[in-house]
């Protein structure tokens, strides 16, 4: 995911929220006007904080109306990569902890 976003140029997200990964939020805010982030309008407290950082940095944020439209997937477009998933930018949707053992 930061491959994507730290490609040159423009990067356009889109995402059910915004979460709390430090490394992504960041590698966004870097980008500045240069970064366009769409969101549902139902993005929880700080989701809410992190946007107003973003947009502080430049960064563009959209807000779509809480219905009839609901969003999961996720995506990144820029320079010549792109992202489409499901994993949130949340520490705990992109860590991966491996499986545990029962005996």
């Amino acid at each position: 995911m930061i491959s994507v976003i730290d490609q040159p140029g423009p990067v356009d997200i889109e995402s059910e929220e915004m979460g709390d990964d430090r490394t992504i939020l960041s590698a966004i805010a870097a980008k500045g006007h240069t970064a366009r982030v769409i969101l549902p309008a139902s993005i929880s407290a700080e989701d809410q904080r992190n946007v107003a950082d973003l947009e502080q940095h430049g960064v563009r944020v959209r807000l779509m109306p809480k219905s009839p439209i609901y969003m999961h997937a996720k995506a990144e477009i820029s320079g010549d990569e792109a992202f489409i998933g499901s994993e949130n930018y949340s520490v705990s949707s992109l860590n991966i902890i491996p499986p545990r053992k029962y005996t």
